[in-house]
Order: structure tokens, then C-alpha cells, then sequence
């Protein structure tokens, strides 16, 4: 009974040193932070999800703890964003009154530390911020989608074949887009980043997907009026979990290559949804069916919508999000994505 205190000390004394197995390498060790709106490295921020053993704090000292923490971060955060935003983002500053030359140097010199400019997918090769840190050897997996290919789904066909056509599937099938179109196929480096990036917030690799994203949609999209980009929505809890939702990233960065506003309150997902991956065709449109409508008091008035997505697989779920668009009284949908799955 007498000594319910932990040993080492008690939590306001005991010497900061997570246990080993919570030891990690600082390349890469860095997460998004809602609140700030920016990535950054796990050591501005401890939380209990972070480093286990801070649960023995009591709930409302962590809380406490937590806003003294927010609160001196904020100050270190501000500038430190402005250069994470222009190594990771799309090469502008972002902060207000911006970071002078000295400032910049040094920042990016601690980025260089956080952020060891190697490929993240081969660890081979040199890779900086801007380029996503994917290395040239890596992009150069990327297989561009050229024709021939359907011209309803986008799906890739090898062979000689110089006329317009329709495969199969898309026959047989009651589509609610006009057409979908993907950069690259979904394979290799390109398949093994969308993964890190959507499943392991790999959120370095934003710039290398939205790269090729870019590459082949703006040049098609560029200068089209009345017109909406929607990226494909998570369900609440889904977004919850996993903190962003990737689409959503895509379209902000199309957005700003192409002029075409990023509207994401004309669609959300009413049901969630097994996951899709083992499933097959029929599967996946019987699971998808009904998972998305448009908001209550949302009436489209034939304005032209382009759904935004990292990969398209079988079009399930884009269909099912054209065809609540199309529903709410959207004129033509057409989809591009990252990737095409084979």
C-alpha cells in the first residue's frame, strides 16, 4: 500500500529518456500537425501517441502540459513552417512578413538535418524537398499513360490501335463520369510513394505525386470555366484516423497549377466502407453504392466537375461520387487521378 509511485521517480521529476525500443533515427521522423497546419518533427511535439510512457501522466496535467508546450512551440513553429511550406509545398513562402535571407540560410540547414536529402524510396540517391525526395533514378520508374487507352476509363492497351474506342467494362457498365484520366500507372516507385504517402504520412512525397498529377492535367484543365474540383472525400472517421485526406492535398495543388477552384462542400461520404483492396469488380461497386451524397441543400446548376483522386482502380468509387454529383444536377464529371491500376 505505502509507495504508489513508478520507479525512476515521479512523472514531474523522472529524467527524459524514452525507453530504447522508442529510440528512432531522425530521417523522415516528422508528422502533420492539424493545428498548425504544417509538418514538423516529432521532437517540437511529444504527445502520448508519440512516447508511450507519457501516459503516466494524470489526463489533466498532460492537457495542461500540452497547451504550455503549443504555446512555446508556436513561436519556434511560425518561422519554421514558412521554410518547411517552401522546401515542401510549392516552392512560395506562405508566412506573413516572411524570413530574411539569414533566416531562410539557417532553417534550411536545420531541414537538411531533420530531413537528410536522400530518396525516400531507395535510400540510394540524392533527393532534395523539392523534388518530393524521390531521386531521379526512382522517377524514373514512373510510366507515363499513353495512348492507346480507353477513352471512357483511361485504362491502358498495348497494340497499334490509332482509332477511339471503349473497352469492355466500360460497356457493360452504367457510368455516371464521361471520362477518367490517370498520369501514370500504378506500379513501382509510383505505387510504393502513393502508400508511404497516403498510409504512412509520408507527406515529403507530396511534391513528387502531385508533380506528375500536374504534369499531365494542367496542360488539359488550364483555363476551363465553370468548373469545380472535388477531391473524393473520407468518411469522418477515416479522416480522423489518418489525420488528412490525400485527395484533398491533390486538388489544392492542381487548384493552384490550373486556376480551377477547389470546392469540397459539394460531396461527402455518408458510409463507411470496407476496405476495397481485396475485392473484386462487382465487389467494389456493390460496396461503394450509396457511400456518398451531396450535402443537404446543395443544387449544382450544371456547372463542369473534376473529381480528384490519388488512384483509380476499377472507378467504383468515383463513379459512385459521380453519379451523387450528377444527381445534385452537376453537367459533366470527368476524373483524373495520380495513378491508373492495372
Amino acid at each position: 500500500m505505502g509507495n504508489d509511485k513508478p520507479p525512476g521517480g515521479t512523472p514531474s521529476n523522472r529524467p527524459f529518456s524514452p525507453p530504447a525500443s522508442h529510440h528512432k533515427p531522425l530521417s523522415r521522423n516528422v508528422f502533420y500537425n492539424s493545428k498548425f497546419k504544417i509538418y514538423h518533427s516529432k521532437l517540437f511535439d511529444f504527445t502520448p501517441k508519440t512516447m508511450p510512457f507519457m501516459n503516466d501522466f494524470p489526463p489533466a496535467q498532460m492537457n495542461q502540459n500540452k497547451s504550455k508546450n503549443d504555446a512555446k512551440n508556436t513561436r519556434v513553429l511560425n518561422d519554421f513552417s514558412a521554410a518547411i511550406r517552401f522546401e515542401i509545398g510549392d516552392g512560395k513562402f506562405q508566412n506573413n512578413g516572411g524570413l530574411n535571407a539569414l533566416a531562410q540560410s539557417a532553417v534550411r540547414a536545420a531541414l537538411g538535418f531533420f530531413y537528410p536529402e536522400v530518396c525516400a524510396l531507395c535510400q540510394e540517391e540524392e533527393a532534395t524537398a523539392r523534388e518530393g525526395f524521390v531521386g531521379a533514378r526512382c522517377r524514373k520508374q514512373a510510366q507515363f499513360i499513353r495512348p492507346p487507352f480507353c477513352e471512357r476509363c483511361g485504362l491502358p492497351f498495348a497494340g497499334d490501335i490509332t482509332a477511339s474506342f471503349e473497352c469492355a467494362n466500360c460497356r457493360d457498365l452504367k457510368l455516371y463520369f464521361s471520362s477518367a484520366r490517370s498520369a501514370v500507372v500504378a506500379k513501382t516507385a509510383v505505387l510504393e510513394a502513393i502508400h508511404r504517402f497516403k498510409y504512412a504520412r509520408a507527406l515529403w512525397l507530396e511534391n513528387f505525386l502531385a508533380g506528375l498529377l500536374i504534369a499531365e492535367a494542367a496542360p488539359v484543365l488550364r483555363g476551363q470555366k465553370g468548373s469545380y474540383l472535388v477531391p473524393v472525400p473520407l468518411h469522418p472517421l477515416k479522416k480522423r484516423e489518418r489525420e488528412f485526406n490525400q485527395a484533398e492535398v491533390l486538388a489544392a495543388r492542381l487548384s493552384r497549377a490550373t486556376g480551377i477552384p477547389v470546392n469540397e462542400k459539394l460531396l461527402r461520404r455518408v458510409k463507411a466502407t470496407a476496405t476495397q483492396t481485396r475485392l473484386r469488380r462487382d465487389e467494389r461497386a456493390a460496396n461503394m453504392r450509396g457511400a456518398f451524397a451531396a450535402p443537404r441543400g446543395v443544387t449544382l446548376n450544371g456547372e463542369r466537375i473534376v473529381l480528384v483522386d490519388d488512384v483509380l482502380t476499377t472507378g467504383a468509387t468515383t463513379n459512385e461520387c459521380a453519379r451523387a454529383l450528377r444527381s445534385a444536377g452537376a453537367g459533366d464529371v470527368c476524373v483524373w487521378t495520380v495513378a491508373r491500376g492495372l
